[in-house]
């Protein structure tokens, strides 16, 4: 089995989702089907069956797939836009929240002595969304006294 990176996991099991949760799968699987511009042929030929089953459960004629099924339309989807280099993979990562949120952890060592609340703020380009009033701690110092 082939390990993905995290975001393309991420994307992946969105996509399931949105095919799983909607109202008609068919119509989910086609519409990311035509997002990564695959024919129907090249998908049934992934899946080793034919085409006219996934025109099938598109249409509506046939019941829903079941989640085995819909789980193996995404990887061939996923690997087929890989193999064409991914481009609309980067698009999708970035439009679902870019890399995610543990990734921009500042490194501790940046800071290697303590610093006042507002120059880390300032350090990293932020601004404070918490009051002088607030009452919670930060690195053990009440932001109230932090900012003061």
């Amino acid at each position: 089995m082939v390990e993905y990176e995290g975001f393309i996991t991420d994307i992946m099991i969105r996509i399931a989702g949105d095919i799983v949760l909607s109202d008609n799968p068919g119509k989910g699987i086609r519409k990311w089907r035509e997002f990564f511009e695959m024919s129907q042929a090249e998908l049934a030929a992934r899946l080793g069956t034919s085409p006219s089953v996934i025109s099938d459960y598109e249409s509506g004629r046939r019941k829903s797939p079941g989640s085995q099924f819909i789980k193996r339309v995404v990887k061939a989807l996923v690997d087929y836009e890989l193999e064409r280099g991914g481009q609309r993979l980067y698009i999708l990562s970035r439009q679902l929240g870019g890399e995610r949120f543990w990734e921009a952890i500042l490194d501790m060592r940046d800071f290697d002595v303590p610093i006042e609340l507002n120059e880390f703020v300032k350090a990293i380009g932020a601004t404070l969304a918490v009051g002088p009033e607030a009452t919670s701690t930060f690195m053990g110092i009440p932001l109230s006294t932090a900012l003061s």
